[in-house]
């Protein structure tokens, strides 16, 4: 599932494209109101100008500060493929990702 678009997602969860998008929405939200501050700790300028070009050296590519891992969000097991979608931690998930520009 991974990189899926709202199309795919929907045929697997026998749901509307508008409702996994609300849902994606949602939780995005959720986590940003609830869950940025207590986890997340933005770099300094200093700090981000430092990761910038340690970035560029290691990809090449310029203007990176940081990267955000994913996380699991545990879902009902689906009707189709389930077990595409059964994880390492031993329960079936969605992996989202967070992204800050």
């Amino acid at each position: 599932m991974q990189g899926s678009n709202y199309n795919t997602i929907s045929n697997h969860f026998a749901v509307g494209r508008s409702n996994v998008s609300k849902c994606v929405h949602d939780v995005s939200r959720a986590i940003i109101l609830h869950v940025f501050k207590a986890y997340i700790r933005l770099p300094t300028q200093a700090e981000a100008q430092w990761s910038m070009r340690a970035w560029q050296t290691q990809t090449g590519i310029p203007g990176i500060v940081c990267a955000i891992d994913g996380t699991h969000i545990a879902i009902p097991r689906p009707c189709c493929n389930g077990e595409t979608f059964y994880n390492r931690k031993n329960f079936y998930s969605l992996n989202i990702q967070g992204e800050l520009n």
